[in-house]
This record gives C-alpha cells, structure tokens and sequence, in this order.
C-alpha cells in the first residue's frame, strides 16, 4: 500500500480484480466498486496479507479508498464524517458539531453541550 494513512482499503490480487462478495460467496471482481472495504487498521490487513502470503503463497495488495467513497461531506463545514455522524436537518447534511451550532438546535433553551449529549444519544439509538 503506498499511502499509509489511509484507514480504508480495497484488496486486490495481481491481475487487478478486487476481493468481492461475502463469507461464504466470495470471489475477485474487476469491478472496484463491487470489492469489500476493509478498515486498514482495525482488520489488520498488513498482518493479514503477510499470512496469505507465507502461508499460501498468494500475493495480494491493499489499495486506499477515496475517501469521497466512504464518508458523507458536511454541506456547512465541508469535513468528512461516517454516515452514522451525519444528520439531516430538512436541507443540509451536517456533522455532529455543525448540527449542534445551527439554528435549530441553538434556538431551543439547551446548553451545547445538551444538544451534543442528545445528538449522541441519537446515535446510539440506531
């Protein structure tokens, strides 16, 4: 992987097709966006790619994702955020901290910080 930095992460093997389906269906795609996302950190990629390697001879690579791909866009602060981190507020898309700054939200008699325990709360529920 040349970017590591990138948290996000498609596998592909050396003719180019990308690791596509589900535990029990899976095969090689030509398609990326057919291919799994994997979390480059928390599925610990480097170390499974290694194994497969070693153990099966099999050389596969980890190819960072576009962030663009995976996460939602603010419409008010233009940051990234997971779709759970996401709200809609009848016209925008807004991240948590925005969410908690616009006029909606400001306009009820709550502190801030009321608001970001209640938004959160949200996101628990789902």
């Amino acid at each position: 992987m040349k970017d590591p930095l990138a948290v996000k992460v498609r596998i592909r093997n050396t003719e180019g097709k990308y690791l596509s389906g589900d535990l029990s269906d899976w095969g090689f795609s030509e398609d990326p966006s057919k291919g799994i996302v994997f979390d480059y950190l928390r599925h610990q990629v480097a170390e499974q790619l290694e194994q497969i390697r070693l153990t099966r001879g099999i050389v596969l690579e980890a190819v960072p994702v576009d962030p663009k791909e995976v996460f939602e866009t603010c419409d008010q602060c233009k940051r990234f955020a997971t779709a759970f981190g996401t709200f809609f507020d009848g016209n925008r898309f807004l991240c948590l901290e925005c969410l908690a700054q616009s006029p909606v939200m400001t306009s009820a008699p709550q502190s801030r910080s009321a608001v970001a325990a209640r938004a959160l709360s949200t996101i628990s529920l789902l």
